[in-house]
């Protein structure tokens, strides 16, 4: 997505038009105007049916093209009239001359360009000048119904941007001589970012960082001696049991004394097991001698319990623990400005579940590590309101958020927070980033050492 800079501009006129012959062209007001190859008519069809289902006011050709008009000057009023364009990116609107030309009047009208990528193809140098700094929407892998939820949000956030009216008439506005030449231009289309303003980014000394895994250990290396570590799990099953090796929860009864040990020997390695079902979140029993169950219903290997509400689940009769699923923090799709330059896999087909659950003991302690079921994002801080409750020096209520996106593990710091480090960069305001083996986290007081699992 892209937006001219503010500042001393030339501004097409809007008002209506008249054929050669005098008679008034009326234009019908449209949000989006979407641009693509007539090759890729299928994609471009699909994108607008989404957007127009969304109530965005969407320009197509040919479907708008007024009968008995010019193509060319349809093309050219309808640009005028958008807010936002919607290039649909491949191989064959990489070379095609009409959408270089629709692309070079939306910079010329100063409209926010959306380019949606659904071929894994380099730029033009045509294009390229007009584009040096996009943001791209990637609709890969397929299908394409997975990514056009992100679209549709994305670009009604950009409709919420109000249109700057310009100081000057557009007869009497001129352009400064050195502003018209190309490297004006070029410095132009680098300052359309201010929509991006509300995205996060990545530091540049991360954009390298890529370490794929499904499982995220943070162990203490100093900080208060009680400090557990934590692990967030991000895959499709959550297991509970007394098992260091099996178990991503230990359901352990602590501290540790003779007593508490004999009721931990009667539960099982693996004694319940949660899993993520398409868009449904359930609870089994794992084929343990000493039943569980979740809200007073039974727990079978066969049978499954929903978690769609906050619950206890009971091991053994003895073992309670308060299990809390919790919506996503993010108000959209994480964004991500430079997310073109950071090296790793593409994103993945939408998946179904977002947010976490919790798992907190009711009667023992937490046990070596606190651990996270992880689906898209998770609060930390010392509230216990967070998914991730964590009791450290110098802790704010919501110190931070953890991610899981495109199959790697991420860390920001929350507005106002002062207090999250990774390898000694301090997290300002919407800074995100990759973790890897390895990676020095301070959170608080405490430093953790990082640790990914395939």
């Amino acid at each position: 997505m892209t937006r001219l800079r503010r500042g001393h501009r030339r501004q097409l006129p809007v008002e209506p038009k008249e054929d050669r012959k005098g008679r008034t062209l009326n234009c019908m007001a449209h949000d989006v105007f979407i641009s693509h190859s007539s090759q890729d008519k299928s994609v471009a069809d699909a994108v607008c049916a989404a957007l127009e289902a969304g109530s965005i006011r969407c320009w197509i050709a040919p479907r708008d093209v007024q009968p008995g008009r010019s193509f060319a000057g349809e093309i050219t009023r309808a640009i005028q009239h958008c807010k936002v364009m919607a290039l649909i990116f491949s191989a064959h609107s990489n070379n095609s001359e009409q959408v270089l030309r629709e692309v070079q009047l939306a910079v010329d009208c100063h409209l926010h360009i959306v380019n949606f990528r659904i071929e894994d193809v380099r730029l033009n140098d045509d294009l390229k000048y007009y584009l040096s700094t996009p943001h791209w929407f990637t609709a890969l892998p397929p299908p394409l119904e997975n990514h056009l939820r992100r679209l549709k949000m994305s670009i009604k956030a950009l409709l919420d941007v109000p249109t700057e009216e310009p100081t000057k008439s557009a007869e009497t506005q001129t352009l400064p001589a050195a502003e018209s030449s190309k490297e004006a231009i070029a410095r132009e289309n680098r300052g359309r970012l201010d929509a991006l303003a509300r995205l996060w980014t990545i530091p540049n000394k991360f954009l390298s960082h890529v370490q794929i895994g499904t499982k995220l250990k943070l162990d203490p290396v100093d900080g208060p001696v009680d400090a557990p570590a934590i692990h967030l799990v991000a895959r499709s099953e959550f297991k509970l049991g007394r098992s260091r090796q099996d178990a991503d929860f230990l359901t352990w009864f602590w501290p540790r004394s003779p007593e508490n040990d004999d009721k931990t020997r009667r539960l099982s390695k693996v004694h319940a097991v949660a899993e993520a079902s398409g868009d449904k979140l359930i609870l089994r029993a794992a084929g343990s001698a000493n039943r569980a169950t979740f809200e007073g219903h039974s727990l079978w290997e066969s049978e499954n319990v929903l978690i769609d509400q906050r619950g206890t689940l009971t091991l053994g009769h003895e073992y309670h623990l308060d299990v809390t699923p919790f919506e996503s923090t993010l108000e959209g799709p994480l964004e991500i400005a430079n997310e073109r330059l950071w090296s790793g896999p593409p994103p993945p087909s939408e998946s179904s579940a977002h947010g976490c659950v919790r798992f907190m003991p009711i009667n023992s302690k937490i046990v070596q590590h606190n651990a996270l079921w992880i689906f898209s994002d998770a609060n930390f801080g010392c509230s216990k309101m967070n998914p991730l409750v964590l009791a450290l020096p110098g802790m704010g209520a919501v110190e931070g958020r953890f991610h899981y996106y495109r199959q790697n593990f991420w860390i920001e710091s929350r507005a106002g927070r002062t207090t999250v480090f990774v390898d000694g960069h301090r997290l300002v305001e919407r800074e995100i980033v990759p973790l890897i083996n390895g990676s020095c986290v301070m959170i608080g007081g405490t430093t953790f050492n990082a640790t990914v699992e395939p």
